[in-house]
């Protein structure tokens, strides 16, 4: 559903992706472009290739999804270089909360105006709404705020996560 970090085997989807399709006999289609590209402008030429438009409006469409955030100015893409630390200051500042299938989001799972959204490829949050099962699996304090606006939001459908991610959930 989203484009790949194109860093290391360590970090990236493809290999947990092909794992999992294994697991549960299903195909696994891979979605072999750049999470976030160098401009809007790559970002618009890659999307408009006959063969990923055709993989998106798969994922659309997919029988199920598995998901996660990542904090704002955490996590695998901050680690691998694809968002500078300006960048995730900026975006902190305009409010995004966590990172969502690739894209920024505030507390109510809005993508954020700033143009690292506009590089993002892959599909965009309220396009899973024609996903019938979306399982998100997610915790930690500093994944708190995010997990709240996708929840709230109504972007997962199921929704997995430790003990203490769970009570500071429902306030307890």
């Amino acid at each position: 559903m989203v484009g790949s970090l194109n860093r290391r085997s360590a970090v990236d989807v493809f290999e947990a992706a092909t794992l999992l399709a294994q697991k549960l006999s299903a195909e696994c289609f891979y979605l072999a472009g750049p999470l976030i590209c160098d401009s809007a402008q790559s970002r618009q030429a890659i999307m408009a290739q006959p063969a990923l438009e055709a993989l998106m409006d798969r994922a659309r469409h997919a029988d199920m999804a598995l998901l996660s955030v990542g904090g704002p100015s955490t996590g695998t893409v901050s680690q691998v270089g694809l968002v500078e630390p300006g960048e995730l200051a900026e975006l902190v500042e305009a409010g995004a909360v966590c990172n969502f299938l690739g894209h920024y989001i505030d507390a109510e799972a809005r993508v954020v105006d700033h143009p690292i959204n506009h590089r993002v490829v892959g599909l965009k949050p309220e396009e899973l709404q024609g996903v019938p099962r979306r399982f998100m699996v997610s915790g930690g304090p500093l994944k708190l705020p995010g997990i709240r606006a996708v929840l709230q939001a109504g972007l997962a459908t199921e929704f997995v996560t430790d003990q203490d991610t769970a009570r500071r959930l429902i306030g307890g």
